[in-house]
């Protein structure tokens, strides 16, 4: 045997790897594993705020709706994909300005709030998809003086593979973001 003088220790060095290949190999499945559920992760936030944000602005309608007297809501546009704050008819308060200041007991705070909700609305979701938008079978939620919405119903949001739900409840007015 004088091709064969390996030593225990030599053939014990030889067997296994050192401990800077090991930590070589743990580094890179964590980058491989943070880069996946950081694409994962930024979808499901993005998705999420715009849930959120349509939540946001229900609430404020709904609030407003209860401090003003007057009956406020969001208008959906799926084509456009975007929501806009409007009036019982519809119509933004901006269109009707002249309007609200007519309204016997409705002093000029409550219109400026009103006018204030429409400047803050949310212009679009960006990459998030508004699907489909139903409230009694208009697109449109709007909460009478006492928060209860005229009707319950549900926006539908996506972004990918995900979705999300927002609800308003018909008889008690709560808005709840879920899963479709």
């Amino acid at each position: 045997m004088l091709g064969s003088t390996s030593t225990p220790a030599a053939t014990a060095r030889g067997a296994g790897f050192s401990l800077v290949e090991l930590m070589l190999v743990v580094v890179v499945l964590g980058i491989v594993t943070a880069v996946g559920v950081q694409t994962f992760d930024t979808d499901d936030r993005k998705l999420d705020a715009a849930a959120r944000a349509i939540e946001a602005d229900l609430l404020e309608a709904q609030g407003l709706a209860i401090q003003t007297r007057v009956p406020f809501g969001l208008l959906f546009d799926v084509a456009q994909n975007r929501a806009r704050f409007v009036i019982a008819d519809g119509t933004t308060a901006a269109a009707s300005e002249t309007a609200l200041r007519l309204i016997a007991g409705l002093d000029t705070t409550a219109v400026d709030r009103l006018l204030a909700a429409q400047a803050s609305a949310h212009d679009g979701f960006g990459e998030v998809t508004l699907t489909a938008a139903d409230f009694g079978g208009l697109s449109r939620v709007v909460f009478a003086t006492d928060g209860v919405p005229q009707a319950g119903g549900l926006a539908d949001l996506r972004l990918g593979a995900c979705q999300l739900r927002v609800r308003v409840q018909a008889v008690t007015g709560r808005i709840v973001v879920t899963a479709p």
